[in-house]
This record gives structure tokens, sequence and C-alpha cells, in this order.
């Protein structure tokens, strides 16, 4: 599974996204993936803003997403005031299917949705 980094993660804060992009003359870009994170506070507030990396398969090229934790300081909130985060792989090819959901939550840590 591409995602057991994620579902291994121990220290949230440590972790980063990365979008997965295969270009358009492999396949058709088929393979492409967008990950979109939502944390969610138990304030009722989201953040939407976490800057997602990228990988490029082909040209093996990648830039680091940023962590949790440089975004959650960004906006002066704590990981104790964090509910949950929803992780959702998107097909690039369509860009409405959402081929994955990954959530945490402090209690339970990361768990596959189905």
């Amino acid at each position: 599974m591409r995602y057991l980094r994620l579902l291994n993660q121990t220290k949230i804060q440590d972790l980063t996204f990365e979008s997965r992009y295969l270009p358009g003359g492999v396949v058709g870009g088929k393979g492409s993936e967008e990950i979109t994170p939502t944390i969610y506070l138990k304030n009722g507030r989201k953040i939407y803003d976490i800057c997602v990396g990228f990988q490029i398969c082909t040209e093996d090229k990648s830039v680091k997403g940023e962590t949790i934790g440089n975004c959650l300081a960004r906006h002066s909130v704590s990981i104790d005031a964090v509910e949950k985060i929803v992780v959702s792989v998107v097909d690039m090819m369509t860009k409405r299917v959402i081929r994955e959901t990954f959530v945490w939550t402090p209690e339970s840590g990361w768990k596959q949705e189905c």
C-alpha cells in the first residue's frame, strides 16, 4: 500500500503530504493522485491551506510538503486543538473521484475509510 507511511506515522506534527503526478504522455496521466488534507479543530474551525508537495514520477522530481506542525504554527494552533485530520486521495483525471480517504484522530491514530 502506497499510504503505509501515512498509516504508520506516530509523530503527526512531522507528517507531510505529497501529490503524485504522471505526466499526460504516460497513459493519459492515469495514476496521478492529488492529496487534499483538511484539519478539523475542536472549536469547529477547518484548516484547508496546508501546503501539499508533489512528486513527478517520470522525472524523478519532488518537493516536500509543509509539515502539519508548521501549518498549525502558522495558524497559532496547538496539536491539542485538533479534532481530526481528513486526507482524500483524488483521481487527477476526473478531479472528482475520491480513490481513498484516511482519517486521523488523537484517540485512534490513522484509519482508512471505506
